[in-house]
């Protein structure tokens, strides 16, 4: 397909700053040539590192405004062409490892993402963006599925905070696959992280693994979890009751990877109705404080605008602080967090200041003007950096923010939390035999591969989303009006007790004692 083409394809944030009127493909070609001479910019295929940086080197010397230059940057992304491809996981694991800068802080740049298309790391469909108006099969947010049984919405509980969204736009972003039992087998809620859909996100990975066992369910939110994180959470929160209502089970589990984990969490907190529904939180990757890594996918962008969730999850913004003001810090139901300590989107991933686990320290010199309130639910739960957990071994070497979802171990403890009751333990796992596997049994390089391709779908919806802001959303009044319980007074005396409340074992596995 001809450059022009594809960007037309992928460009519609463009049509503000063009003239009104038909924005059909031909005339966006047309306005966009106009506009952009993209032909003598990018050297097309781009098959090569040479042509790689003269195509960086042209965008850069470019005058571009934001919106074209990241427009620009999403068209570069869709004509890369792998020129190698791995013949094997460890090739795989260890061009990753290197693409990535053995996961170095800040290295998701457009370059980064581009040289691991180029060297077959990341195989996927860029087309299936935020601008896509209907994506077919198992990416949809367009089901047509069926009422549930029981009254979930407006609320299904008076405590529940209440839904801005359509409950038919909630209920169509359920993507439920054929062969669905509708209660026979315990289901899985799988909740993708920023920049992706329910089914891409985990259909390569443990979507794959868990299919045969459970029944999985996918979310498909629109905008691919870059708008209001608020507005995402309503639609985990709809999917999980509207679940447990359609199969009558009260044992439904969810798997979430990134911000899907964040939301969710989110989720517990003011949907009080859901956790009484949901037996088992996994959660890989997730960024329950946040990330200290700024937005940075290349030099030629200045301070530019950004897709609303992006903001909220900042270290510090206010979305997070209300969350942890108002104990989100702490586990809700039964949950197991997975993380690696060489996430090159989500950090700190160290313990123990590490953003996936519960009960994790504020970093030092870190501004605290909502500091976490008191919580002791008692609930059991488990953090598990996969690095301590398999040291030295193969399971515990450099995986990345989405390597996760392929790590055998991630697969090991999520399995031991479905089987078992309480979160996934690693005392009842055979870490000899776990620890020795590259990636989960039942997964193939292609499944990998397929993996990895999530970091350049996120790449260009993040650069494709139409509705970028420069400050952080609000936080809505019923988050604002139930977390004004919490006192300073009694926040500081909770630091203290959760503090002496949780030990790490030699597995880095945490538990209450």
């Amino acid at each position: 397909m001809h450059i022009l083409a594809k960007v037309a394809m992928l460009a519609l944030p463009l049509a503000s700053a063009i003239p009104h009127g038909d924005i059909s493909s031909r005339s966006l070609i047309s306005d966009l040539a106009k506009l952009v001479n993209l032909t003598n910019i990018l050297p097309i295929p781009i098959n090569s590192e040479d042509r790689l940086q003269t195509a960086l080197t042209n965008i850069r010397q470019q005058n571009f405004q934001n919106q074209v230059l990241e427009t620009t940057f999403a068209a570069l992304l869709a004509d890369v062409v792998a020129n190698v491809a791995p013949q094997d996981v460890q090739g795989a694991l260890t061009q990753t490892a290197t693409t990535l800068g053995n996961g170095a802080i800040g290295s998701s740049t457009i370059e980064n993402i581009a040289e691991a298309i180029l060297n077959g790391l990341a195989v996927t469909d860029l087309t299936q963006n935020v601008l896509a108006g209907y994506l077919s099969g198992g990416n949809s947010f367009s089901n047509v599925n069926p009422a549930p049984p029981t009254t979930i919405y407006p609320r299904k509980s008076p405590q529940d905070a209440p839904y801005t969204v359509p409950e038919a736009q909630l209920r169509a972003a359920v993507y439920i696959p054929p062969g669905f039992t509708y209660g026979a087998k315990r289901p899985i809620c799988f909740v993708p992280g920023t920049g992706a859909f329910g089914y891409m996100n985990f259909i390569s990975n443990l979507g794959k693994l868990f299919g045969n066992t459970y029944d999985p369910v996918y979310l498909n939110v629109p905008g691919a979890m870059y708008d209001d994180t608020q507005i995402n959470s309503q639609y985990i929160a709809y999917m999980l009751n509207y679940i447990s209502s359609i199969t009558k089970r009260d044992d439904v589990a969810e798997i979430s990877w990134s911000q899907g984990n964040l939301d969710t969490q989110w989720v517990f907190q003011y949907w009080p109705s859901t956790r009484s529904v949901v037996t088992d939180f996994i959660s890989a990757a997730a960024d329950f404080h946040g990330t200290t890594l700024a937005y940075f996918l290349d030099p030629a962008l200045v301070n530019p605008p950004l897709p609303p969730s992006v903001i909220q999850q900042e270290y510090d913004s206010n979305f997070v602080l209300t969350l942890r003001r108002g104990g989100g810090g702490s586990p809700y139901v039964n949950s197991t967090s997975v993380h690696s300590i060489s996430d090159q989107i989500v950090q700190p991933q160290y313990s123990p200041y590490a953003s996936a686990d519960y009960f994790t320290l504020d970093l030092p010199g870190t501004p605290n003007t909502n500091p976490t309130c008191p919580v002791s639910r008692n609930v059991p739960y488990t953090n598990t950096e996969i690095q301590t957990a398999c040291a030295g071994r193969p399971a515990g070497g450099v995986y990345t923010h989405e390597g996760v979802l392929y790590n055998p171990l991630m697969y090991a403890l999520a399995l031991d939390a479905l089987q078992n009751d309480g979160p996934g333990r690693l005392d009842r796992i055979d870490l000899n035999t776990v620890c020795q596997q590259l990636i989960a049994q039942g997964l193939t390089l292609a499944d990998v591969q397929a993996t990895e391709g999530l970091i350049p779908l996120a790449a260009v919806n993040l650069l494709l989303y139409p509705r970028k802001v420069t400050n952080e959303p609000a936080v809505m009044q019923y988050a604002v009006q139930a977390n004004s319980a919490c006192s300073a007074s009694s926040t500081s005396s909770s630091r203290t007790s959760t503090s002496s409340s949780t030990t790490r074992s030699a597995t880095g596995m945490t538990s209450t004692t």
